[in-house]
């Protein structure tokens, strides 16, 4: 009986081994894996940066167009809405003549 059950616990040992190298060979895996993805995101945050430092410029300018593009919509809408020329009414951005024609 001592011989069987030696052999039962060498087959055991050898089972556990061969566990161990899969999980290590796993290991491996997920460590190679993990250097890929820190290198892809290194790639990322830099591509992120340029892309950044070439939008601000942009969203700056698109701001001022919106702004002249909106005042110039308001003084375009009190100039229609005011028949009052030649001389600009106190419904026109930076005018403070009065307006001729009272609503």
């Amino acid at each position: 009986m001592a011989v069987g059950a030696a052999g039962g616990r060498h087959a055991a040992e050898e089972e556990a081994r061969a566990e161990v190298d899969v999980l290590n060979s796993r290991l491996e895996k997920t460590s190679q894996l993990t250097k890929k993805i820190e290198a892809c995101l290194g790639r990322l945050e830099s591509t992120g940066k340029s892309v950044r430092e070439v939008v601000a410029p942009l969203n700056g300018e698109t701001r001022k167009l919106q702004t002249l593009g909106s005042s110039t919509f308001s003084s375009a809408e009190s100039t229609i809405l005011c028949p009052c020329p030649p001389l600009p009414c106190s419904r026109q951005r930076g005018f403070a003549a009065p307006c001729r024609n009272q609503d």
